[in-house]
């Protein structure tokens, strides 16, 4: 629990590991998150072990910074013991915030240590104020937007809740909304939602549209966004609302963070001085050389698909080098881009893939020699073996992928981590002949430590004490988190700038060394969260068990209908044996569609239930109250905001939940529940053996189990139709081609993938 002297603006950086924890903290970032060795989204990072935790905490806190750890993953029934244990151990440490995905958990942590601050996880997919609304009912304090939020969209959900909100402003992109990601988990058993994501959106894809392939001109890794950079737009979204600002990248190295904090450091202390930061060409080509798919704006300036997703690649390529002219004996010649230099002997230099769609088949290495040839020609040689010259061909782009200089450069900011920013201590001395020297030191928390010298002081002979010795002898603060502020001295009549009295430097030295100590052993003391609730965990469970009565109702058949003919299938289905169907969800485009639907069902005498938007935009909320008032036995809810919209139109409407509201274990089970959930489908990322436990810690009848579906995979706000067939135009200049025509996505084993548009 680090001091709130610099403000509530913050530039967050990524940490797996020490050393990159350490470039965050040297570089300026004002707050480091971090994953421990589980339930965090970067399983594959190194990450922090439990019991270094408070070592992690001390390290980033004495250097002025905070520390959140991220417990970011869904929590089955049979970890929750141990998700508490953590709960604990991060109260104890005094981490400044947990930063959750599973509402059960943020529910937990409200209960256990309400003090320990909670930041819904961008995997929590909150995209608008409803849904933000009931987090803040948990305890939630900040929201880390989903990055699918233009600025406009920030502008507007800072008018209407009161959260802090966290955006990311760097980084690699997720193609489909966070939390909203099954394909990992669909096509290989590895599931985004629980730290595992095999990226299968960085693979190369066929794009086939009604049956026939299209040729995409090279440009196979459709699903492959470029990665976000917008340090130029940070005053733009401070003035939009925004108070944080993330920088992705736990899996990336500490060169990476030490780049992209110096850079976002100073793009942002420039942004709050009403500037606009103009990065020197060397922070630049640093971003680009730790890594860099290309660079986009995400979608903060709008849905600009085709700069959002180019095609050509899925790897890190660095900067553009030039272009190959020949390959000689033993040499290749390059011609260089306009704004490139040479490369110096040492550089990483990376060709492209004679066929684009094989990566594997790249060529690069390091560089051994170079010769200028003439022009903008340089001749590389490489050392042996270690590029394949007669794979590569003319027009085969080059390019830096390393900076061995760089990289030192960059190493040195972090090699002695000093506090980047001090905590200011105000002094206030008394000094009167005969009597002891006194000085109190204060920090800007109103913590103070009292000093008292061990001899009375004499008249001086020569030097006086002045407010300028004290100064220079107090101001000697080293390592330490703090700067001396403002010094006050007073002597027998007052306010003084001198006093005639003799200090010894050695006393007034010592008088500082313990004022800090006890300082920083109190700035300590007060870290931990205290634990209100021990047996919270078992608390919540008994209400998840007895919140509902047990339904002795039979088992009950619900069908969900894409279409109308679909729905026109079901209903004549059940036409031959009445009673089939207990419940007809409605899942079309348009409401005038899903009104129908109601009206056909309802003639046919089968319940039926309009299914909600999976992600509930700001714009979404009149299609959801359109919805909820149709004459219908339920309402399907996707997200928190639709549950809440539909509770307050229609109190009355039942309201079943579907698996997008990722519930995982009896926790969040039973909070959505007393939100008003009849019964609840559970999260996909769930096999027999955890479905079988939250069954078991739960009424019967509180689960819906679906036995049969497509399995959905990519839930992504970036649209085939658009990029590929409309020329990148966005509905309703598309023409609405999504209602005309079937795209497919065929990946390299074979397996087809179909798109369908969604409303929300």
């Amino acid at each position: 629990m680090s001091g709130n002297w610099r403000g509530q603006t913050e530039l967050l950086a990524p940490a797996g590991q020490w050393e990159s924890l350490r470039a965050a903290v040297a570089n300026g970032a004002d707050a480091v998150y971090f994953g421990l060795d589980d339930f965090n989204a970067r399983r594959r990072a190194a990450n922090f072990a439990l019991d270094e935790l408070p070592e992690v905490v001390r390290f980033v806190h004495d250097r002025n910074a905070r520390a959140y750890v991220a417990m970011n993953t869904l929590i089955f029934p049979d970890e929750l013991e141990r998700a508490a244990e953590y709960v604990r151990a991060l109260a104890g440490a005094g981490a400044d915030a947990v930063i959750v995905q599973d509402l059960g958990l943020a529910a937990l942590i409200g209960r256990m240590a309400p003090g320990l601050p909670v930041h819904a996880s961008t995997q929590m997919t909150l995209s608008e104020p409803e849904a933000i609304a009931a987090a803040a009912t948990l305890g939630v304090r900040r929201v880390i937007l989903p990055r699918e939020l233009s600025i406009d969209d920030i502008r507007r959900l800072r008018e209407r809740c009161e959260v802090e909100l966290e955006v990311f402003v760097h980084g690699a992109l997720c193609v489909s909304y966070s939390g909203q990601c099954l394909a990992s988990l669909s096509i290989g058993g590895r599931s985004a939602n629980r730290g595992q994501c095999a990226q299968p959106c960085r693979l190369p894809y066929e794009l086939h549209v009604d049956g026939r392939r299209v040729d995409c001109g090279g440009r196979d890794f459709l699903l492959s966004p470029r990665d976000l950079a917008a340090w130029d737009l940070l005053g733009e979204l401070l003035a939009a609302g925004a108070t944080a600002f993330k920088i992705e990248g736990r899996m990336k190295d500490a060169a990476y963070v030490a780049a992209t904090v110096r850079m976002y450091r100073a793009a942002l202390d420039a942004a709050l001085a009403g500037r606009t930061h103009q990065p020197s060409r060397e922070q630049a080509e640093a971003l680009e050389h730790t890594f860099s798919r290309g660079f986009c704006r995400g979608y903060l300036t709008g849905r600009r698909l085709r700069e959002l997703v180019d095609g050509e690649s899925q790897a890190k390529r660095g900067r553009l080098l030039g272009v190959v002219r020949r390959v000689t004996n033993g040499a290749v010649v390059i011609e260089l881009a306009a704004d490139a230099d040479a490369p110096a002997a040492g550089d990483g230099v990376a060709f492209d893939a004679p066929d684009p769609r094989d990566e594997t088949a790249a060529q690069g290495g390091r560089v051994y020699h170079v010769r200028p040839l003439s022009g903008q020609n340089v001749e590389l040689a490489f050392g042996r073996e270690d590029v394949s010259l007669g794979a590569l061909r003319p027009g085969l782009r080059a390019w830096k992928t390393d900076d061995p200089r760089l990289r030192r450069e960059l190493e040195k900011t972090f090699a002695r981590v000093e506090p980047y920013r001090r905590e200011p201590l105000s002094v206030r001395v008394r000094a009167a002949e005969g009597a002891p020297l006194e000085a109190t030191f204060t920090d800007t928390a109103g913590r103070s430590a009292r000093g008292v010298g061990r001899e009375p002081l004499a008249a001086a002979r020569t030097r006086p004490l002045t407010t300028d010795l004290l100064r220079a002898q107090f101001g000697r603060l080293g390592d330490t988190p703090y700067s001396l502020g403002e010094v006050t001295l007073e002597g027998p009549s007052g306010p003084a700038e001198s006093v005639n009295v003799m200090a010894p430097a050695g006393e007034l030295n010592e008088l500082r060394r313990r004022a800090v100590g006890e300082l920083l052993a109190a700035r300590r003391a007060a870290e931990p969260w205290p634990i209100a609730a021990a047996d919270a965990l078992e608390t919540m469970r008994a209400e998840a068990r007895g919140g509902a009565p047990a339904s002795e109702s039979p088992p009950l058949l619900c069908v969900l209908a894409r279409t109308g003919e679909q729905v026109d299938a079901v209903l004549d289905w059940n036409a031959k044996a009445p009673g089939r169907v207990g419940l007809l969800y409605a899942d079309l485009a348009e409401v005038a569609d899903v009104s129908n639907a109601v009206d056909a069902c309802r003639a046919a005498a089968v319940p039926v239930a309009p299914a909600g938007p999976r992600i509930l935009t700001l714009d979404g909320h009149e299609r959801v109250r359109r919805l909820a008032e149709l004459p219908a036995d339920a309402i399907l809810a996707r997200n928190l905001g639709t549950l809440r919209i539909a509770a307050r139109v229609a109190p009355s409407l039942v309201r079943v939940g579907d698996f997008s509201l990722n519930v995982a274990n009896e926790l969040t089970a039973g909070l959505l529940g007393a939100w008003g959930l009849s019964r609840v489908a559970p999260g996909c990322d769930l096999y027999a053996e955890q479905l079988a436990h939250l069954a078991a810690a739960l009424p019967r009848g509180a689960l819906e189990v679906p036995i049969w579906r497509h399995e959905p995979m990519f839930h992504t706000q970036y649209c085939l139709w658009s990029a590929h067939l409309a020329g990148g135009a966005i509905a309703p200049e598309c023409g609405r081609l999504c209602r005309r025509e079937r795209v497919a996505l065929r990946d390299r084993a074979g397996l087809t993938l179909h798109a369908f548009a969604d409303e929300s």
